[in-house]
């Protein structure tokens, strides 16, 4: 049962992350300039966070950090810049189609990913609550922004036909 769950499961975010590039692929857009600025602003945090953590364990022993060159945030920027741009089409796709579809987010659907990522960060859902609220509105909304994405994804995938 949990072989063929995990099975299942492995399917569907395959279809999903076909679904995602052939989105960006068949819409031809600009992207605003600041919301791909703002994209790859969360992409260096996310990786100057990444490499922190490398650098933490490697000077506790464990593998991973040690030979880590400086972070160069410029070229990141630069080397992400096209990540960013589809990352935020995609956004803009399935916001558009969230709205089209009257899908939107409640408490309930914000309260379910703070237990999924306090089971996932090993903690309690009330230190994600608080981490959350630390981080101020602009978290609340990359995390509505996310779980919007995410069902607009699923609605998607549940009406897709795939052919194989």
């Amino acid at each position: 049962t949990q072989l063929e769950r995990s099975l299942k499961q492995d399917i569907e975010e395959t279809y999903k992350d076909l679904i995602m590039k052939r989105f960006v692929e068949i819409h031809h857009f600009d992207v605003p300039e600041s919301l791909v600025q703002r994209e790859l602003d969360a992409m260096v945090h996310s990786e100057r966070t990444r490499q922190q953590r490398l650098r933490h364990l490697a000077s506790h022993g464990e593998a991973g950090g040690e030979g880590l060159p400086a972070f160069d945030a410029p070229k990141f920027r630069e080397d992400n810049l096209p990540t960013a741009q589809q990352r935020v089409k995609l956004g803009l796709i399935l916001e558009a189609i969230a709205e089209k579809e009257g899908i939107a987010v409640d408490e309930v659907d914000i309260a379910e990913e703070c237990r999924q990522m306090a089971r996932a960060m090993q903690a309690d859902v009330a230190e994600v609550v608080k981490m959350l609220k630390s981080g101020g509105e602009d978290a609340l909304e990359d995390l509505r922004a996310r779980i919007l994405a995410e069902k607009a994804l699923q609605f998607v995938y549940e009406k897709a036909i795939i052919q194989v």
